[in-house]
């Protein structure tokens, strides 16, 4: 079985080395190329180096990387390069492309991981507000109890004057009751009286009818000169 290409390459090999390995051996194809060369070999080393003088990024064009792949290939077949960095090339090339599916999953994870952060972090943040709300909320219910217990006691003391109010309210009404027993036997007792208060005063009313009689009668007779 053909060994996995990357496992050659150092765990810590990055995509930016991989291209710095590309640059010196393009530095060595250079020093040995001969002074002239036909157009279509031009080509592909312009082709190569157009794809080497790139922005680098890790998201770089598979299909520019298989133009570059194909021009060192038809260089090689050219006798431009040995075959040890030939080999090297495709080794590189194919490295570089399995690095780079695994920078996009790892990219993709870390997006996955940075997601999370920040959900974590709203949710610490409204975990926290809820927390301090809540604060707030025990802190009010211990006031309100407080008050409660005040209002209780009151309650308990108002409770307490209504028994005694009632108390002397009852007493307050037998008095009532009792007085206003002996004002119906006293109302009773002066219907029955009144004639016997009339009396005296009927009496002098006729006392004064006789003593105007007698004195009529004195004069009659000439008693008064």
């Amino acid at each position: 079985m053909t060994p996995s290409p990357l496992a050659s390459l150092p765990t810590t090999t990055s995509l930016p080395e991989l291209v710095r390995e590309f640059g010196q051996i393009m530095t060595k194809m250079r020093s040995t190329r001969r002074p002239s060369e036909p157009q279509h070999l031009q080509d592909q080393r312009k082709i190569f180096r157009e794809w080497m003088q790139r922005d680098f990024s890790a998201f770089f064009s598979l299909k520019a990387l298989q133009d570059a792949e194909i021009a060192l290939t038809k260089l090689y077949q050219a006798q431009q390069m040995t075959k040890v960095q030939y080999e090297s090339f495709v080794s590189f090339f194919e490295n570089l492309r399995a690095l780079r599916d695994q920078h996009l999953k790892a990219e993709r994870q870390a997006n996955i991981v940075r997601c999370y952060k920040e959900k974590h972090i709203r949710t610490s943040i409204t975990l926290q507000q809820l927390v301090d709300e809540g604060s707030s909320m025990e802190d009010r219910i211990i006031v309100v109890v407080a008050e409660i217990q005040k209002l209780e006691e009151q309650l308990l003391a108002l409770k307490a004057e209504q028994m005694t109010l009632s108390s002397k309210l009852y007493k307050k009404l037998e008095e009532v009751k009792k007085v206003n027993h002996e004002v119906e036997e006293s109302e009773a007792q002066l219907a029955n009286s009144n004639i016997a208060l009339e009396e005296p005063g009927r009496i002098f009313t006729i006392m004064q009818t006789y003593h105007s009689r007698i004195a009529a009668l004195a004069k009659d007779v000439n008693l008064l000169i």
